[in-house]
């Protein structure tokens, strides 16, 4: 994620994926649970490295290939968008049987990432906190996200 190129430490891809599923999308069923086509997919991500300024909602694509996409970019990363040595510490974080210590944990952790990540991290977050908020028509809950 350090290498790729990004609008305030949020890498554009991601920016662009997120605002084309916000204004056409958060009531779609299963949003993150379907997939969309495997070629589509590729195909918007070939016309995003062709040219970062290619206009998503021009491209004709649903939903589920914008969400396909987004998780594909974070499973393509070459190192993982959490550091290894974090993902133990939240690991651990999330077993403390006390709210507030787990709470405090967590805080802490986050923190502690480099600022791109952390910035990223509120970016998706605040998105699927958007997209539970519609959860009766999406049926996409902080359970399923």
């Amino acid at each position: 994620i350090m290498n790729i190129a990004c609008v305030n430490n949020i890498p554009l891809f991601v920016i662009q994926c997120v605002k084309i599923i916000e204004e056409n999308g958060l009531d779609v069923e299963g949003l993150y649970r379907k997939n969309g086509s495997k070629q589509d997919i590729e195909s918007l991500k070939i016309a995003f490295e062709a040219n970062s300024a290619v206009e998503f909602s021009n491209l004709g694509y649903c939903g589920h290939v914008f969400t396909g996409a987004l998780k594909s970019f974070f499973s393509s990363l070459p190192e993982s968008f959490i550091p290894e040595n974090k993902t133990d510490e939240i690991i651990e974080a999330a077993g403390l049987t006390e709210p507030e210590e787990r709470i405090q944990k967590s805080k802490a952790i986050i923190l502690s990432l480099p600022e791109r990540i952390k910035e990223t991290l509120a970016y998706i977050m605040h998105h699927f906190s958007r997209i539970a908020t519609l959860s009766e028509k999406n049926k996409m809950d902080s359970s399923n996200i």
